[in-house]
């Protein structure tokens, strides 16, 4: 995947210049990114690899439009009570377009869609039961079928000034749609002991069990899951080198979101979160997110910590993140990010998420 970003982000710098004279300028960045995180009876995934090219066109002085493509490779998992199904992963493809609208010197809109087309994704997880009344650490070959659309609508104001202190405020509405299909193919055992999930239901019904697993014990079939996003944010500039910001995100379902199986499963490579965050153990609740950031000549240097809760007590996240960013150029900028993530679901089961990410803008 990642010779196949670069080749791509190649093209679009050889290709897009010389297809568009007219217009007021522009540029091409492509983000390469892993995330790794540790597994838990909540979170099947062990990591991802994410390649995201973007060509950007300012059309007037007034209007720019931005077309992404992107691919997350999700990792395979390996076996944890020692029989692997040799669990492939899987592929997701997303389709974004954009447009950012300067209505006045102050006040700018932004429009902004995706799509990812169905993809399979297959992990591995673990389950503790009781069979014969012995208890029986099995492997769960896990399947999801995925496919998503989206659209985020942005309006903003800035002060759009030169003095020591300048604001910009700006509120957002998302809606994503996910059609999804989980199933579990096999439950494994010790020695290869193949065993049903009617055993595994019964096990549940007496006993303390995982909401995603039982969603998925209890029914087969496709499950439509609509989630509508609210933002608000307000960044501060002083002095014209130092932002210092504040954002507020709350999340809403057209139903009990836990009943769609793993979330996590189905919402990678597909979520709206940018690069350096991961993705999310379970459903977001609400998040709140402090950053800051200050410029050292060509250096821009950006800090910030989010905290998440999840729907229906399934937990909550913690991330904490640092972006560098060099201008190598009036074109040319680079840009490294890491994150850590600590989260703790329902359950209690603690678990570790780190991601690094690499960028390259260049402008013309």
């Amino acid at each position: 995947m990642p010779l196949r970003c670069v080749a791509l982000a190649a093209l679009l710098v050889l290709g897009v210049p010389a297809s568009v004279g007219a217009i007021e300028g522009g540029s091409v960045s492509s983000d390469l990114s892993f995330n790794g995180t540790g597994r838990n009876p909540n979170n099947p995934r062990t990591g991802a690899l994410s390649c995201t090219v973007t060509g950007a066109l300012e059309l007037t002085d007034r209007v720019a439009a931005e077309l992404s493509l992107g691919a997350t490779a999700s990792l395979p998992t390996r076996a944890v009570a020692g029989e692997s199904f040799g669990a492939r992963g899987g592929t997701v493809l997303t389709l974004a377009p954009a447009f950012d609208f300067q209505l006045s010197d102050h006040f700018y809109l932004g429009l902004s869609g995706f799509v990812s087309p169905k993809s399979t994704l297959r992990a591995d997880s673990q389950m503790s039961f009781e069979a014969l009344n012995v208890p029986v650490a099995a492997d769960v070959l896990l399947e999801s079928k995925t496919a998503s659309q989206g659209l985020h609508l942005l309006a903003g104001f800035d002060t759009d000034g030169e003095s020591n202190l300048e604001t910009s405020i700006a509120a957002g509405v998302a809606a994503m749609h996910l059609a999804t299909e989980q199933r579990i193919l096999a439950v494994r055992g010790p020695a290869g002991r193949e065993f049903k999930t009617e055993d595994i239901l019964t096990y549940c019904a007496t006993h303390v069990c995982t909401r995603q697993m039982v969603a998925l014990l209890e029914s087969v079939g496709a499950a439509d899951l609509w989630q509508l996003g609210l933002s608000l944010s307000l960044i501060e500039t002083l002095f014209q080198s130092t932002e210092v910001g504040l954002s507020f995100s709350y999340f809403l379902y057209d139903h009990d979101p836990t009943e769609v199986g793993y979330f996590s499963l189905a919402s990678v490579g597909r979520s709206s979160v940018s690069f350096g965050d991961g993705v999310p153990l379970a459903p977001m609740h609400w998040s709140l997110r402090p950053e800051a950031s200050h410029r050292f000549g060509n250096l821009q240097l950006r800090v910030w910590y989010q905290r998440t809760r999840y729907v229906a007590d399934e937990g909550h996240g913690d991330v904490v993140g640092l972006k560098a960013q060099y201008r190598l150029s009036k074109s040319w900028r680079l840009s490294l990010t890491a994150s850590g993530a600590q989260e703790k679901d329902a359950e209690g089961n603690g678990s570790r998420a780190g991601t690094v990410a690499v960028g390259v803008k260049w402008r013309f």
